[in-house]
């Protein structure tokens, strides 16, 4: 029985990268769908906060040169529903203070950044459950749900955009 127990141990030890990532809940060092939103501001600061009409918060970061951006979204309850990072600023908080925060520090748990490569997300995470072509970007996408995945609310999704093979956004949801 022990010998089979290190048998299976070192089974486990010995499997590629891939299956400890293959499902992403982390950028920013924030978990998705378990990190509070005041563990979240602990670590990154408060940003710039933009109150949801539904009770949730959107709390936005840049870096000082503004060349990237990151949203962190907070339900009524809470708790990080969801993070998107993209390259520059989206229209809406394009007038928004400049919080410092180093584009380098926006990776995932498996040290994914903007930039990144199609193919180093696929030798990251494996094969995607969706692709698709949409607002001028290729996405791949990455789905579960609770009753695969324990970790999961809902459903949850980590999507990848690129423009010309290249990584320009990141966003993590997990949630209805």
């Amino acid at each position: 029985m022990r010998a089979l127990i290190v048998l299976a141990l070192v089974l486990v030890l010995a499997l590629p990268a891939v299956a400890q990532f293959a499902v992403e809940f982390e950028v920013a060092t924030v978990e998705v769908g378990m990190s509070s939103e005041s563990q979240a501001i602990k670590k990154l600061g408060t940003g710039f906060l933009v109150e949801r009409p539904d009770g949730g918060r959107v709390h936005v970061y840049s870096d000082a040169a503004r060349t990237a951006s990151m949203y962190l979204s907070a339900d009524q309850y809470g708790l990080v529903e969801e993070v998107l990072v993209v390259e520059g600023l989206l229209r809406p908080y394009q007038s928004s203070m400049r919080c410092n925060l180093p584009p380098s520090m926006w990776k995932t748990r498996a040290r994914i950044g903007l930039g990144a490569s199609r193919r180093k997300i696929l030798g990251t995470y494996g094969e995607p459950t969706e692709e698709a072509d949409i607002g001028g970007l290729h996405w791949i996408s990455y789905k579960s749900n609770y009753s695969k995945d324990r970790r999961v609310r809902l459903m949850y999704q980590a999507s990848f955009g690129f423009k010309n093979d290249r990584l320009t956004r990141i966003l993590l949801h997990n949630g209805n």
